[in-house]
């Protein structure tokens, strides 16, 4: 799997591409920074992080809601037969079993990039010494076959800011 960072223009005919955005307006980090070892060294898959400014936590992609946490911290979005996005809020926040989140969303529901998944109380997670990062995950059932192009870290604005690019063969 080839990685870039900084932007590039890779759209080929035969080819399929999917911009991942800002699932939350603050500052964009890279994975690696995640201060949990799950997320840091990439067990579930590669992806990038953001130290959210808002309690609103939007889908950073188009697809269909696969899974969603029954405490409302994690959030799957079907992409393709090989590709979902994971959007998981904070850091060992399944502890609080839902406390300070709040979603209307279920599992098969179709969602759209930019609308509200799950409302969080970041100044209570933050009192109760919870990390608020956001971590956005791609959870890749066909490694190799898709090229990630990692934008710049720095500022973001939720559902605006492309944040990663993939770039793979068009299924059949």
């Amino acid at each position: 799997m080839e990685q870039k960072r900084g932007s590039y223009s890779m759209k080929q005919e035969g080819h399929e591409s999917f911009s991942i955005k800002a699932a939350v307006g603050g500052v964009m980090i890279p994975i690696e920074d995640v201060r949990d070892e799950v997320f840091s060294q990439k067990m579930v898959g590669d992806g990038f992080a953001i130290e959210p400014e808002s309690n609103d936590i939007v889908a950073p992609v188009s697809g269909t809601l696969i899974r969603i946490a029954e405490t409302g911290h994690a959030f799957y979005i079907q992409l393709n037969q090989h590709l979902k996005v994971m959007v998981h809020v904070g850091i060992n926040t399944l502890m609080l079993k839902g406390e300070g989140f709040h979603t209307e969303w279920e599992a098969g529901m179709p969602v759209e990039a930019g609308e509200t998944l799950v409302t969080v109380d970041r100044d209570m997670l933050e009192e109760k010494g919870y990390n608020p990062v956001i971590s956005v995950v791609v959870i890749d059932n066909a490694p190799g076959t898709y090229q990630y192009v990692f934008h710049e870290n720095g500022p973001v604005k939720a559902g605006e800011s492309v944040a990663l690019e993939l770039y793979g063969t068009k299924e059949s």
